[in-house]
């Protein structure tokens, strides 16, 4: 929450095409870190606390600290000026090599953060995640203040990054020791490698949207993207994130019973989609009020791809993430080829053709129809593992579905009411909107539950 309004307030200062640059400049850099750990962040946590010794803590922190200082002097040296050649900007050069600095630091704290996660211990990791925001966020809104620009953005990342080192490193006791075993670390690397490789695709399969816009049209586009991406990916990114980190080692522990994943799986596209499917409808709906009435006119080409960037979102939410049971279940081989399916295969080629054919709506309609293929792809791949079936995705999301739908026409028709719309009426719409959805949500529940069709809310996501 704080970095969305963090995100936002930004916006007010700063001008689109701040915000296309930070994001083009931020695929490179981003790109390189994630060769840093070499998968051997998720050997650790799926290893079991037995089977590790301090040889194992210890190599991998001395790789992970080489890795990352080699990974900023290849940024320094080349990536920095490949990004500024491709994009065809010269300041994109300085940018992507102040984003990188925070390579330098990061490796001291990565076995800290690893053992917070195998120990699940998931409210200090929010703890120091939040504080680091916070600090980031009040450097990045005075150097706004002050006239810096796109560096309010660097500067926001850089401050972000040495906050989390310093409270990291007074939170978790660990200390690396001045030894390397070789053999722990060939230990890790097969399962490491296929985590890393398939991290890559991952990735690529998230930002190649910044990558292609950038090389076919120009930082104000870019920009565009990148403050409707506020609103939606950012905002579904830290709750799947979430979930993620929670269901890998859970899955890791339960992966003989399959059915207790299936309906952990379940249960969270529900819990996800009572949130996100009515967001993203009012955010069809309001966003082009609000946009005009708070930021202006700057940044009202960003109302189509917040629109489409709803609808993308809401699709990914509503066939959950794979990623956790195939990795639990060890499985990392197939999810490894099915991120290859997906990106080389699926998205790439369709957002291509759209946006060579009807330039950057057409590239906006690619990620929606490419995510729906996907859909069915992400439900093939997992559907025999846990005996799932597509009457189970539908019931996992009809409750929101619909609850969204109402909650939709209540506020279109009172949009049509009132043609003048002022910035009071747009925020009490809201709020009768968000009422209606509950309304019609614990409603349907109430005369659903008997034939089980939806599940009641309820909030107690790990009650059994």
């Amino acid at each position: 929450v704080v970095n969305l309004v963090v995100k936002l307030a930004l916006a007010y200062l700063l001008e689109p095409e701040h915000f296309g640059l930070i994001g083009m400049a931020f695929v490179f850099v981003a790109f390189v870190e994630l060769f840093a750990d070499l998968g051997f962040g998720a050997s650790l946590i799926q290893r079991k606390e037995s089977d590790l010794t301090p040889a194992h803590w210890n190599s991998v922190f001395w790789c992970n600290l080489l890795v990352n200082w080699a990974g900023f002097m290849l940024i320094v040296f080349w990536v920095s000026s490949l990004a500024a050649i491709y994009y065809g900007d010269e300041i994109l050069e300085s940018i992507v090599i102040g984003i990188s600095v925070s390579l330098i630091w990061t490796p001291l704290i990565f076995i800290q953060r690893i053992k917070l996660n195998k120990a699940m211990e998931f409210k200090k990791l929010f703890v120091i995640q939040s504080t680091s925001i916070i600090i980031g966020g009040i450097v990045a809104l005075l150097m706004a203040l002050n006239g810096f620009g796109v560096w309010s953005l660097v500067g926001q990342g850089v401050s972000s990054s040495l906050t989390m080192l310093l409270i990291t490193w007074m939170a978790v006791k660990w200390r690396p020791e001045l030894s390397f075993d070789i053999k722990a670390v060939k230990d890790l690397f097969s399962f490491g490698v296929y985590d890393m490789s398939l991290r890559i695709v991952g990735f690529s399969h998230l930002h190649a949207n910044i990558l292609i816009l950038g090389g076919l049209f120009n930082p104000l586009i870019v920009g565009y993207f990148v403050f409707a991406q506020i609103f939606t990916i950012n905002v579904f990114k830290p709750i799947n994130k979430i979930f993620k980190k929670v269901y890998f080692p859970l899955f890791s522990n339960i992966q003989d019973n399959r059915i207790l994943i299936k309906k952990y799986y379940l249960r969270q596209i529900q819990y996800i989609t009572a949130f996100l499917h009515p967001l993203n409808v009012g955010l069809i709906l309001l966003a082009p009020d609000f946009i005009t009435l708070i930021w202006g006119e700057k940044w009202v080409g960003a109302i189509y791809p917040l629109q489409y960037l709803a609808i993308f979102v809401s699709l990914i939410a509503a066939g959950g993430e794979i990623g956790p049971i195939l990795k639990g279940i060890g499985k990392i081989k197939k999810l490894f080829y099915v991120h290859i399916i997906r990106f080389v295969v699926i998205k790439i080629p369709i957002i291509i053709i759209g946006a060579l054919l009807y330039a950057f709506e057409g590239f906006l309609f690619g990620i929606v129809l490419s995510q729906i293929v996907i859909l069915f792809v992400n439900y093939m791949a997992i559907k025999n593992h846990i005996d799932l079936r597509g009457i189970d995705l539908i019931k996992s999301n009809i409750g929101g579905l619909i609850g969204a739908s109402v909650m939709g026409c209540v506020i279109y028709v009172l949009q049509y009411m009132q043609p003048q719309r002022d910035l009071i009426f747009l925020i009490l719409l809201s709020i009768f909107g968000v009422i209606v959805y509950i309304f019609a949500y614990y409603i349907l529940g109430k005369i659903s539950s008997l034939s089980n069709w939806v599940i009641p809310i309820n909030y107690r996501i790990f009650r059994d």
